[in-house]
């Protein structure tokens, strides 16, 4: 919200309950988003989806633009997982996803 000059940083975990016009999500690259703290494994399922649902949840909190900024040489696995038609804007690290639909990103 440029007007009023408020700008929220905040984590994830901290997202939840939050809505915005705008959420820009950083560093949506592996072993990041996951995060492997506290995994068993590197394919630790129970571990892989709870982190799945966290970058849901902050996607979500979205009203209007969701931009996801993502690392050309490790992205997150999680990029997939993203419906591609959702996308109005893709380039090179840079994903804008329609939230202006009642369709949610993944």
């Amino acid at each position: 919200n440029f007007e009023s000059g408020i700008i929220s940083i905040t984590t994830m975990n901290s997202i939840k309950g939050l809505e915005s016009d705008c959420v820009i999500i950083f560093d949506v690259d592996d072993k990041i988003i996951p995060s492997f703290a506290g995994f068993n494994s590197e394919n630790d399922e129970y571990h892989i989806n709870q982190e799945r649902r966290l970058l849901y949840t902050a996607c979500t909190r979205a009203r209007d633009d969701l931009t996801l900024l993502v690392s050309l040489k490790n992205p997150s696995r999680y990029i997939d997982d993203i419906d591609s038609s959702l996308y109005i804007d893709s380039k090179p690290g840079s994903y804008v996803v329609d939230n202006d639909d009642d369709d949610l990103p993944f």
